[in-house]
C-alpha cells in the first residue's frame, strides 16, 4: 500500500478518457488539468463521488496511470479536509478502496508531474517569425500561441490552462550601431583588428604598418580603442534595450539577452522571450513585439559622441 508520498503516473490526454471506463461505480464529475510550459509540468484534478451506498463497500476507484506523474493531495469536500488515504499502484492503475475513505461523499484527488517537451507541441502551437515588418522608425514582430484541437480539449476537461507558454526570438540591433557609432570610432576598431590579425600571421613589415594606421586613427578619438569598444558594448546591455522594446498584451517581457559578441564589439541580434498564459477560455492570443530602433539609434549615437568623441 502506498501513501501521498508515493510515486505514481498518468497519461496526460488519455487518462481522464479512459478514467470513464474504469471510475464506472464512482465516476468523476468534473476535471481539470494546468500545464507549466515551462517547467514541463502539469497537475491534474478529479472530483470523485463516493456515495453512501452498497457500492461503498464493493466498489473501487480504479484510475488507469502512466509514466511521469504522483499523487499531490486529496481532499474531502465541502470544507477541503486533508485525506490520508492508502491506495495501490499495480497493472498501471492506481486504485483506492473506498469503504477506508471518511463518510464524505466527495473528494477532490490531485496527481501531478513532469510532461515530455514533445507533448507540450502537441498541445501549444506557437509561431515566432523570423523576419519583422520593418517601418522606418521600428520593426515590429508578430507572434502567436494556441492550444491545438481546443474542441478536443473541451471533450475531455472541464479546465484547462497552460501557464507560461514562452517564446523567443532574436531582433536584429546591429544596423543600429553601425548607423549611430561614427566612422572614425569605426575605424577605429577596424584598425585594431587589423593590428590583431598580422601580429598572429607574424609578420613584422605588417605588424608595423598597421600600428602606424591604428595610431593615425586614434587620434580623433579621446579615449583608447580597448576603452572605446568597452563603452559601445555597455550600451547594449538588457538594461538599456529594455527601453526601446515594447510587448502587446496578453503577452509579458520575460527576458531580453544581447548575448556577449567575441569578435564584433556590438552584437548582430538580440534575444527577446515573451510569455502568456492560455485557458479554454483563452485559447489563442497574438501580438506585436515592437523594437523601437530609430530611437535605440539616437541613443547610441548620444552616448558615443559624448562619451567617446
Amino acid at each position: 500500500m502506498n501513501d501521498f508520498s508515493g510515486n505514481v503516473t498518468a497519461n496526460l490526454v488519455d487518462v481522464v478518457r479512459n478514467a470513464y471506463n474504469y471510475i464506472d461505480d464512482f465516476r468523476p464529475q468534473t476535471k481539470s488539468i494546468r500545464y507549466n510550459y515551462r517547467e514541463s509540468t502539469s497537475e491534474m484534478t478529479f472530483l470523485i463521488e463516493v456515495p453512501d451506498s452498497r457500492k461503498r463497500l464493493f466498489g473501487d476507484v480504479k484510475i488507469p496511470i502512466s509514466e511521469g506523474y504522483r499523487v499531490k493531495e486529496m481532499f474531502a469536500l465541502p470544507d477541503y479536509t486533508p485525506v490520508r488515504a492508502v491506495y495501490d499502484v499495480k497493472d498501471g492503475y492506481i486504485t483506492f478502496n473506498p469503504s477506508e475513505l471518511p463518510s464524505q461523499d466527495e473528494y477532490i484527488l490531485t496527481l501531478n508531474g513532469d510532461v515530455e517537451p514533445e507533448t507540450l507541441k502537441e498541445i501549444v502551437h506557437l509561431k515566432a517569425p523570423e523576419d519583422p515588418k520593418r517601418k522606418e522608425e521600428e520593426d515590429a514582430y508578430w507572434v502567436h500561441s494556441a492550444i491545438k484541437k481546443p474542441g478536443l480539449m473541451k471533450d475531455i476537461y472541464d479546465d484547462m490552462k497552460v501557464d507560461n507558454v514562452d517564446i523567443s526570438m532574436q531582433v536584429g540591433v546591429q544596423r543600429c550601431f553601425s548607423n549611430a557609432i561614427p566612422d572614425d570610432v569605426l575605424e577605429v576598431f577596424d584598425r585594431t583588428r587589423e593590428l590583431l590579425d598580422a601580429s598572429n600571421e607574424d609578420d613584422r613589415n605588417q605588424v608595423i604598418s598597421a600600428s602606424r594606421r591604428r595610431y593615425q586613427a586614434r587620434r580623433d578619438i579621446n579615449t583608447s580603442p580597448a576603452e572605446a569598444a568597452e563603452i559601445i558594448r555597455s550600451l547594449a546591455t538588457a538594461d538599456n534595450i529594455q527601453d526601446y522594446i515594447t510587448v502587446d498584451d496578453p503577452f509579458r517581457e520575460r527576458n531580453i539577452n544581447p548575448g556577449q559578441p567575441e569578435q564584433n564589439i556590438f552584437p548582430e541580434n538580440i534575444s527577446v522571450d515573451v510569455t502568456t498564459d492560455l485557458s479554454l477560455d483563452q485559447q489563442a492570443v497574438d501580438g506585436n513585439i515592437t523594437f523601437r530602433k530609430k530611437s535605440f539609434q539616437n541613443f547610441v549615437e548620444e552616448k558615443t559622441d559624448n562619451e567617446i568623441l
